[in-house]
């Protein structure tokens, strides 16, 4: 099965493996020469997925690739790593700093405020989720921040301002934080939209009170 998903991935050029709100997404885009090698990239997140520390060079080697998702997988694999991958503090560091890609500085600054408390990551993961135009690049700095523990009190003030965005998805998971940083949250804290939640409210009470 594992093997006839990967082939059915193949055929249609599937585009998961691609960050949200990266240039490439999409059918047009991601099937131009050299754009989205997707065997290649499907295979390194694979080997990332593995948390195995014998993959670490391997990982350090493809931070340093031309194409974005590549590097992206590969800093996806040293976040995956954890303490296994101390050695590459180093690497990461010049990732935040200079990578072109703000998708692979996240995913490489997570890595580094989990390790490290790195103020500079820190510094990039506040700036994306407070200022980068895209809301899914936004909010993909705001799930690094998620993770990140009690070091994402650093970024509050950003946090409580996603927790009021116009963006659903931005604002479901600022609320979402805001109350796991306050100590408050319950499997009944409000994090979805109200309507929303009222509708899923009214589904169930009609399944429970529905003829069997």
């Amino acid at each position: 099965m594992r093997q006839a998903l990967d082939a059915h991935m193949i055929e249609v050029n599937d585009n998961g493996f691609i960050p949200d709100g990266c240039p490439i997404e999409g059918y047009e885009e991601s099937r131009k020469s050299g754009a989205y090698p997707l065997r290649r990239i499907m295979d390194l997140a694979a080997l990332a997925a593995k948390g195995d520390a014998a993959n670490l060079l391997r990982l350090r080697k493809e931070l340093s690739e031309p194409n974005e998702v590549v590097r992206y997988w590969a800093a996806q694999g040293l976040l995956i790593l954890g303490d296994k991958a101390k050695d590459a503090i180093p690497d990461m560091q010049k990732v935040v700093a200079d990578d072109e890609s703000v998708h692979v500085r996240i995913a490489a600054a997570e890595a580094l405020v989990k390790l490290t408390g790195d103020p500079e990551a820190m510094k990039l993961l506040i700036r994306a989720l407070d200022k980068n135009p895209n809301s899914r690049i936004r909010l993909q700095a705001l799930n690094a921040l998620t993770y990140v523990g009690e070091k994402a009190r650093a970024a509050l003030g950003e946090i409580l301002n996603a927790a009021e965005s116009d963006d659903e998805y931005l604002r479901d998971a600022g609320r979402y934080l805001k109350f796991v940083l306050e100590g408050t949250y319950t499997p009944a804290s409000p994090c979805y939209d109200t309507e929303w939640a009222a509708g899923v409210g009214a589904r169930r009470k009609m399944l429970a009170t529905a003829p069997k």
